[in-house]
């Protein structure tokens, strides 16, 4: 279990501090497991919060359930509670197999090996559609004619759907991003410093996987 079971009295102590964690699969410890789900990470904070009282903590997550179920719940929940009770949301977005996300960052991850100097551990044909693969193979290109190689970090902090269809995707997407060209000798040509951009991505389904078809700059700062 991901969650220790143990038993709790039906009337809270008045010296008692109870939390009770309502969720879906991340809340009830999918797909990461005791110490790295939300469990885990609530049971440090706890620790780390140095609480003077008794302090319990009550999970009813469940998996595949959607937010406007949890809300329904929710809602039933504080219509009968015989106490009132502050409710929190967050959301924790998982990022599994099967989160709409993982194919750009499979293609960012290959890009910035290719840019490297290096080989894609996955075929470029499978993440991204010719035009993204020639237009990477011409900046490379351009990078070994100066005699330099470019290092990329990207991380993606937002990904929103703005449309979908069975074989097309549209996404907002933000993401940290810095580069740097050097030479082989370890003089730097350019860089650029840590920012946070704002591009929209456009994904088609082909042969049964999602590819990255186009890619349009929104915003950067």
């Amino acid at each position: 279990a991901y969650i220790d079971p143990v038993p709790f009295a039906r009337e809270r102590a008045p010296e008692t501090l109870r939390l009770v964690v309502q969720g879906g699969s991340t809340a009830a410890g999918f797909p990461y497991g005791r110490w790295a789900g939300l469990a885990g990470m609530l049971d440090a904070r706890l620790e780390g919060a140095d609480l003077d009282r008794p302090t319990e903590v009550i999970p009813t997550a469940l998996a595949s359930v959607n937010s406007y179920t949890l809300l329904d719940l929710l809602h039933g929940a504080l219509r009968k509670s015989p106490v009132k009770y502050d409710l929190v949301a967050v959301h924790l977005d998982q990022m599994q197999p099967g989160y709409e996300g993982a194919p750009l960052e499979a293609w960012l991850k290959e890009k910035a090996a290719v840019l490297a100097g290096g080989a894609p551990s996955e075929s470029l044909a499978d993440l991204a559609r010719p035009d993204q693969i020639q237009r990477l193979q011409r900046q490379n290109q351009a990078n070994r004619q100066r005699g330099a190689t470019e290092t990329v970090t990207t991380s993606i902090t937002g990904f929103k759907i703005s449309a979908r269809s069975p074989v097309r995707i549209a996404a907002q997407v933000a993401m940290t991003y810095s580069d740097e060209l050097k030479t082989s000798g370890g003089k730097v040509l350019s860089s650029t410093p840590e920012m946070t951009l704002r591009n929209t991505y456009i994904f088609g389904r082909q042969n049964g996987s999602w590819q990255l078809v186009a890619y349009k700059p929104t915003a950067k700062n």
